[in-house]
C-alpha cells in the first residue's frame, strides 16, 4: 500500500469486506468463471478491466489475468494500485475529498468508477430497504452498501488498532491519503 501512497487501514478494509462477502466456492468459480465471462479473482477481488486500467501495457486475456490474480502478492498490488487510480480520479475530476472520497472510491472499486449512482450515493438507512420493499433494489444501493461497510471495516480496524494509528483523517482516525 505504501508503494502507491495508499492508506494500508484502507486496503485492509477492502479486502476484509472482499473477503467476507465471498461465497464458498467463488475462489474456484472466479477462476474457471474467467473463460466464459469476465470475472473477478483473488483476495482483492481484481477485475480484467481494474487489471488492465492499472496496466495497460499488459498483453494478458482475461483467462491469464485471472491466473495471475491468484497469486496474493500480485493480487494486492493490482488491487492497490487500482485503489490509487480511483483516488486520484476522485480528487483530480471530480473533486472529491475526505469521507466522500473514501465512500465513492470504495463504491467504484466495486462497480463503474464515479458513475452517476456513485456520485449521487445515498446514506443509509435506505428508505425502500427499511420499509421492506427491497426487491430488486441490490444493484440499485450495491457501491452505497459496499462503501459503507468499507468504511464500517474501516472504523473497526482502526478502533481495535490492528494498524498503527493515522493523524491525517477525514474522519476520527481514518485516513486514506
Amino acid at each position: 500500500a505504501k508503494k502507491y501512497g495508499v492508506d494500508p487501514e484502507f486496503v485492509a478494509a477492502i479486502m476484509f469486506y472482499e473477503i467476507f462477502d465471498m461465497t464458498p466456492g467463488e475462489r474456484l468459480f472466479d477462476l474457471f468463471g474467467s473463460i466464459i465471462r469476465p470475472t473477478t479473482s483473488g483476495r482483492m477481488q481484481v477485475g480484467y478491466k481494474a487489471y488492465k486500467t492499472v496496466y495497460p501495457k499488459a498483453k494478458s486475456g482475461r483467462v491469464i489475468v485471472a491466473l495471475k490474480m491468484t497469486n496474493d502478492e500480485k493480487n494486492v498490488d493490482a488491487g492497490v494500485k487500482y485503489i490509487r487510480h480511483l483516488m486520484d480520479l476522485g480528487k483530480n475530476k471530480y473533486g472529491l475529498r475526505g469521507e466522500d472520497l473514501m465512500l465513492k472510491v470504495a463504491g467504484s472499486y466495486t462497480a463503474t468508477p464515479f458513475a452517476k449512482r456513485i456520485l449521487n450515493m445515498p446514506k443509509p438507512p435506505f428508505k425502500e430497504i427499511m420499509e421492506g420493499n427491497s426487491a430488486g433494489l441490490r444493484g440499485k444501493y450495491a457501491p452505497a452498501i459496499y462503501a459503507y461497510s468499507v468504511r464500517d471495516a474501516l472504523w473497526y480496524i482502526r478502533t481495535k488498532g490492528i494498524f498503527k494509528k493515522s493523524s491525517s483523517s477525514p474522519i476520527k482516525g481514518m485516513s486514506i491519503s
